[in-house]
């Protein structure tokens, strides 16, 4: 199975690094995604495979990268017919629209879609967030710099909210 993630952030660096966390937890222990797999099927609506159902094939990720907020937007409206099963967003990306603003525009057409805001700056209190984007469901926030196991935690809480 394999599943859709896009990384939005103005800062080439991060884009491998949280691309290189993904992958190595799954290669290293696909249980944990095997648990998000469950997780990102119960979001979507969609039956959920049994981890222990020693299907051992895991999950597949494919990534795609966004630099700008404007270049995310017309990244998802492509998706549409296939969208990302989550995305990575920072918030400060001059010159363009902010992360926030992003997700606003998102939100405009699908207000479930599920995002992780990343960033080592917040601009906005959560309460202003939650105000401008008119829900906290399916969105986690991580603060730069991250680990593997906050990307994990991050996931597992995005989706068990949905």
């Amino acid at each position: 199975m394999k599943k859709k993630i896009l990384i939005v952030d103005d800062d080439h660096d991060i884009h491998p690094l949280i691309v290189k966390i993904i992958e190595k937890v799954n290669k290293q222990d696909g249980n944990k995604f095997g648990e998000i797999d469950n997780l990102l099927a119960d979001l979507k609506g969609q039956e959920s495979k049994n981890a222990d159902s020693g299907d051992t094939s895991g999950v597949e990720f494919s990534f795609d990268h966004a630099f700008q907020g404007e270049e995310a937007l017309k990244f998802i409206e492509q998706a549409n017919s296939s969208p990302y099963d989550v995305v990575f967003m920072d918030v400060r990306m001059p010159p363009g629209i902010d992360g926030i603003q992003t997700i606003k525009e998102v939100r405009k057409q699908n207000p479930e879609y599920p995002f992780i805001i990343c960033t080592a700056y917040m601009d906005y209190t959560w309460e202003e967030v939650v105000k401008i984007l008119g829900s906290e469901s399916n969105i986690a926030l991580m603060k730069k710099p991250f680990t593997k196991q906050k990307i994990l935690e991050n996931l597992k809480t995005l989706f068990k909210e949905g």
